[in-house]
């Protein structure tokens, strides 16, 4: 298990204090905009499933400062996304996000909709 964090303002490093004896697990610090590094982890760490889980918490920041979160909910996806279809050994890629992006469900059909401005991009958070 690779994880990629940049650090922002929103993580924690005591969230991976479980992981770290696994002898499986690696963290690197960097950002999923940058795709000389995405794709350089995808190679050297043979990586073939993706669990997406990078955005900004506290969505009321994204009103004063939208740019920001489109570009980490975006272009951080489309950067993933790109790596994926050029390296051709991924098998599965998900993405998570919060009821601030897609908004709670349904209980009856386990349906979500999409309620915030910086996911109304089609097939980005869907």
């Amino acid at each position: 298990m690779v994880v990629l964090d940049k650090l922002d303002y929103c993580s924690n490093m005591k969230n991976l204090i479980p992981s770290k004896p696994s002898p499986n697990f690696k963290f690197v610090k960097g950002d999923i905009g940058s795709a000389g590094l995405v794709n350089y982890l995808l190679i050297t760490e043979s990586i073939d499933t993706i669990m997406h889980c990078a955005t900004q918490t506290h969505v009321d920041n994204s009103f004063g400062n939208s740019f920001e979160f489109k570009k980490n909910i975006i272009y951080g996806t489309h950067v993933l996304l790109e790596a994926c279809k050029v390296n051709g050994q991924i098998r599965k890629f998900s993405q998570v996000s919060t009821d601030e992006v897609y908004g709670e469900t349904d209980e009856d059909n386990n349906s979500a909709r999409v309620v915030s401005k910086f996911c109304s991009t089609p097939n980005i958070c869907s």
